[in-house]
């Protein structure tokens, strides 16, 4: 429950800066929103999860923040970064939306940061873990309401080598973005904490799924 109130009010949070940074010759006009998310493909069930959320909130504000009336404009990214970009653009030149709330996936993410960067326009990730968002490709116009994935394995790491020096793991994970942060976050952590890691699974094992990675106990559901 506190962090479901604590998402919803970095989300209420978030919009009234962008309807407060707007000129007060705009004070009536709608604050247009866009939601990129994958709302098609794997990613189509998370997907639909955050809009429903983003739904709930804008519901319970009245769909006003500042003053202003809030308005939607959807478009679905397919789980695919090109698009995404693509999609980006357009919700921004064509349909003229002060923020975007999106994507589902961390490559998406990763490919929008510089699009939102350029641009100057908000964008508030409320899924995709990419560490690098909050560390070396930080930007201030890309707000995350949600996690990174260094955050979920840090910690295993070093709660694993603890009162055990000289601990050993064999990392098995994933061959994309979420995978590669969850391996080196905890390989860091577990390193620097006095453990060994001994060896890392061929690229081609790791992109499986099928596999058990060093942070999940069984394939994602």
């Amino acid at each position: 429950m506190g962090i479901a109130r604590g998402r919803r009010g970095m989300l209420g949070a978030s919009l009234a800066g962008a309807a407060l940074a707007s000129s007060p010759l705009r004070a009536e006009q709608p604050l247009r929103l866009g939601l990129l998310l994958a709302m098609s493909g794997p990613l189509a069930r998370t997907s639909q999860e955050i809009a429903y959320g983003v739904a709930l909130a804008l519901d319970q504000a009245d769909r006003r923040v500042a003053g202003r009336p809030i308005r939607v404009h959807v478009e679905d990214t397919q789980g695919k970064r090109g698009r995404a970009v693509e999609r980006f653009v357009r919700l921004v030149q064509v349909e003229g939306v002060d923020a975007v709330i999106g994507p589902t996936g961390s490559p998406e993410a990763l490919a929008l940061r510089d699009a939102a960067h350029e641009m100057g326009v908000p964008l508030i990730v409320p899924n995709a873990g990419a560490s690098a968002l909050s560390a070396e490709r930080c930007s201030p116009f890309v707000l995350r309401a949600s996690y990174s994935n260094e955050q979920l394995c840090a910690p295993l790491g070093t709660w694993m080598a603890q009162g055990a020096q000289g601990r050993t793991a064999y990392l098995l994970a994933a061959d994309n973005v979420s995978g590669r942060d969850h391996a080196a976050a905890f390989r860091k952590s577990f390193s620097g904490a006095g453990g060994i890691v001994s060896a890392s699974p061929s690229p081609a094992l790791a992109a499986s799924w099928r596999g058990i990675n060093s942070c999940r106990r069984g394939p994602p559901t």
